[in-house]
């Protein structure tokens, strides 16, 4: 008995992990790359940091405002690499910036999945479809969810200003691409899950 539950430990240790990947952010002159990083629960976050630079977890308000006030609880780490392993808790957006550069917009962001139940594969988020893509400028895009339940659905700049954010009900969304032309992420929140997709704009 105790051998099987051994194999079993040992087995669902091996499962658990062989998903994770690891995301590397460097500091490059002020500037985060990439700014924007989307991952999963269980992932690895390497910061690269050198000379003065920091990565310093501040709330929504402060990344929006330049401000490098920490977050109570986050992660502030110096100079050198470290790493940050996702936990079910940071599971939305992780906002960082760099202490001493934040005045000038040395900031990133970390989009946090939900990892993929798979006992439950009818709600996972490869659901979730996004067309067309690419877009021509003033026209919609199409969103098709497997459910209709309140569903957020936020699209960010590769800077990570955020330049649409709307809470829907209805399975099928569609929004204009008004913002201008470029790369964007899209994220939706459906079913406590989150979909997260580059849209391009032209």
């Amino acid at each position: 008995m105790k051998k099987t539950i051994i194999l079993l430990n040992l087995l669902c240790f091996s499962l658990g992990y062989s998903f994770a990947t690891k995301h590397i952010i460097s500091t490059v002159s002020t500037s985060f790359s990439p700014a924007i990083t989307t991952a999963n629960v269980g992932d690895t976050i390497e910061f690269v940091l050198v000379d003065v630079h920091t990565a310093t977890q501040v709330d929504q308000n402060a990344w929006e405002t330049n401000a490098n006030t920490p977050l109570a609880g986050g992660f502030n780490f110096s100079a050198g690499t470290n790493l940050y392993i996702l936990k079910s808790s940071d599971i939305g957006t992780i906002y960082f910036v760099c202490t001493p550069h934040a005045s000038i917009g040395m900031k990133g962001i970390i989009n946090v999945q939900n990892t993929v139940n798979i006992n439950n594969p009818i709600n996972t988020v490869s659901e979730v479809k996004a067309f067309p893509n690419p877009v021509k400028e003033g026209r919609n895009i199409l969103i098709e969810l497997p459910n209709a339940v309140p569903t957020k659905v936020k699209i960010s700049n590769q800077d990570g200003k955020v330049v649409f954010s709307k809470e829907f009900i209805n399975s099928d969304l569609s929004i204009p691409a008004t913002f201008g032309r470029g790369i964007y992420l899209l994220q939706v929140t459906h079913e406590d899950k989150i979909f997260t997709k580059k849209v391009i704009v032209k």
